[in-house]
């Protein structure tokens, strides 16, 4: 009697931790799915970072008095404007890993039993999911190019005439069509 107690513990046991193991399998399965799509995060030179900060500037007009930000001598040190200059560069290659993917992630269609096009398994889910991540993704970066630490940081590019980095972002990204891409397919 006691022995089949045991046994019949053991078998519940077995079967409890069975069920935490196909659970854990489907979480691992899931965040896998979505851990695909990079997070841009676009870094601000912290001077800039601080005068936005310090000035509470929430919106950029355009019009910047360089000298009241504590920044006109910025706008002529070539060593600044050079770090202004490749951290708008690593802004360019963030972007771009994220834009590529309209146009590199495969989707392939599925056939069912019936040899017609179609998808089963979750696949339609996991392409719905990941083209409303990727919209979010590229509306989260059309966010950020208008915040005020960015503005002023382009406004300062183009103020010290360092134009070729501020045209390759407004360029080179592909985020327009990107996001145009991502939004018609998640609309579709």
């Amino acid at each position: 009697n006691d022995q089949a107690k045991a046994n019949n513990n053991n078998n519940n046991n077995t079967a409890i931790l069975q069920d935490k193991i196909r659970e854990l399998d489907v979480a691992i399965h899931q965040s896998q799915r979505s851990a695909r799509l990079p997070h841009v995060t676009l870094s601000v030179d912290p001077a800039i970072s601080r005068v936005v900060e310090v000035t509470g500037l929430a919106e950029f007009s355009g019009n910047v008095d360089w000298s009241s930000l504590g920044l006109e001598n910025k706008l002529t040190d070539d060593e600044y404007l050079n770090g202004l200059q490749s951290g708008v560069s690593g802004w360019i290659g963030q972007i771009r890993k994220l834009t590529v993917l309209p146009r590199t992630t495969p989707f392939p269609m599925i056939r069912d039993d019936n040899n017609n096009a179609g998808s089963s398994n979750g696949a339609d889910l996991e392409e719905l999911a990941f083209w409303n991540q990727l919209n979010g993704e590229l509306q989260n970066v059309k966010s950020q190019l208008k915040s005020p630490g960015v503005e002023l940081t382009l406004a300062m590019l183009r103020e010290a005439k360092r134009f070729v980095a501020t045209l390759a972002l407004q360029t080179n990204t592909g985020l327009d069509s990107a996001t145009t891409y991502a939004r018609d397919v998640e609309h579709f």
